[in-house]
């Protein structure tokens, strides 16, 4: 009996061991730009603090450049509950929420302040509300990476006559291809992991992006010039699977909450902010041709009727233009 009590003791000893009851929860977090790009650093940003805010007890695990799927695919994974946390842009997110569409239609914002307004306001408030009430996502916080420009293999863009015909990648949802098409350019949707070799190919002539994500991705190596048509704000957001994150301890949903909250507001101050404001002239530094569009408000006028069509197709998108016109 004795031996045996031993040897009870010795298992119970060696498994308190082998799994201590304090393991720490491991969550995984796919984006699908490179390493060092700004969605990497935010997102070892995030990282950095879920481990401080739960003593070690919760750790973020980052997979970049697409390596649990592209930004399509991670996003339905994360509401499929397949992969724990992603980055993604917003414009990928209305197949869940509709009315989110109305965030990646061109012209929506008025300006920079405008977006930022809306987005760090009730309004943002709202939208993540929604989001969660929609879907199994739960939005931790907004990154404003700021407005698309174009930019071309060849000679600039210069007026919307010269955009006519031309072949222009495209994310695969319908604000970028039915905007491209009432410019009256030719739209081609390519994943955004694809661009690069797309454009080295000669499948498509252009694409739209933001001048500091034309860094990150090196598109200056594959095009020669950028027209400053800003057409559309782009927005991600931080998101983890809704019901992972109810699983969680009370204490370690609310250090997730407050880091993603918290990163997000460190990225948009010390990466985006800062990087955009001077990534035009790196982009001219490495030999791109950034030239103003003078016709621009031929080109806000030429996508209008799009405001309906989204409204119409997508349920609840009308409310939320209101919404964003109101934002003073």
């Amino acid at each position: 009996m004795k031996r045996f009590f031993s040897l009870v003791m010795c298992l119970i000893v060696v498994c308190a061991w082998a799994f201590p009851a304090s393991a720490a929860t491991t969550l995984r977090m796919g984006h699908h730009q490179g390493l060092n790009s700004m969605l990497d650093r935010t997102a070892k940003h995030f990282a950095k603090l879920v481990n401080e805010k739960t003593n070690g007890e919760v750790k973020v695990r980052v997979f970049p450049s697409g390596q649990l799927g592209g930004e399509t695919e991670a996003l339905d994974l994360l509401e499929q509950g397949g992969i724990d946390m992603t980055i993604t842009s917003i414009g990928q997110q209305d197949k869940y929420l509709p009315a989110i569409a109305a965030l990646s239609s061109a012209y929506t914002f008025r300006d920079t302040a405008h977006a930022e307004k809306a987005m760090l306001g009730e309004f943002g408030d709202k939208v993540i509300k929604d989001a969660a009430e929609a879907c199994n996502i739960q939005i931790l916080g907004w990154l404003l990476v700021g407005p698309r420009d174009m930019m071309f293999k060849g000679e600039p863009v210069t007026s919307l006559a010269e955009l006519q015909g031309l072949k222009m990648r495209s994310p695969e949802q319908f604000t970028w291809v039915r905007m491209f098409e009432l410019l009256g350019a030719r739209p081609t949707p390519v994943p955004w992991g694809e661009v690069y070799t797309a454009m080295q190919a000669g499948l498509v002539f252009g694409l739209d992006t933001p001048a500091q994500q034309a860094l990150d991705m090196k598109f200056f190596e594959v095009s020669k010039s950028l027209s400053k048509t800003g057409h559309i704000f782009l927005l991600m957001t931080i998101n983890i699977n809704k019901n992972k994150l109810a699983s969680l301890k009370p204490e370690h949903r609310q250090a997730i909450m407050e880091a993603g909250k918290e990163t997000c507001a460190w990225s948009n101050e010390t990466i985006i902010k800062p990087e955009n404001a001077k990534a035009y002239d790196d982009l001219q530094a490495k030999g791109i041709k950034v030239v103003e569009v003078k016709d621009l408000p031929q080109w806000a006028e030429a996508v209008k009727p799009m405001r309906k069509e989204v409204a119409e197709k997508f349920p609840g998108a009308d409310t939320y233009f209101e919404a964003i016109d109101s934002v003073q």
